[in-house]
């Protein structure tokens, strides 16, 4: 097994979940745009209560929607620390192997 971990790999996934996010969001607009107004049921569908139900599944549509793309920036930013924590801490190891090399002679 090869567990050879790859920082160009984890900042590219968090490109990736970046650009996700953003389609996501782009969506949420679309959904705003599926609004309508109090009128357009007429007065059985206003007695009925069809716009309050209609509007407010378009609103849990659209916070969902925007939930989706919070996770993909969170998840993006998990990425982006781990990258820089890997980094900083195989580079440590680089530093601490090449310091023990030139103390022992090799």
């Amino acid at each position: 097994m090869d567990f050879t971990l790859k920082p160009a790999a984890l900042s590219a996934k968090a490109r990736y979940e970046r650009e996700r996010a953003d389609v996501i969001d782009a969506l949420a607009e679309q959904v705003q745009r599926a609004r309508a107004t109090e009128d357009c049921f007429g007065l059985i569908g206003q007695q009925a209560g069809f716009f309050t139900g209609y509007d407010d599944m378009v609103s849990k549509v659209e916070e969902n929607i925007r939930k989706a793309a919070e996770f993909l920036r969170t998840a993006a930013d998990r990425l982006d620390d781990s990258t820089e924590t890997y980094t900083a801490v195989d580079q440590g190891f680089a530093e601490m192997f090449s310091k023990g090399a030139e103390g022992s002679g090799a």
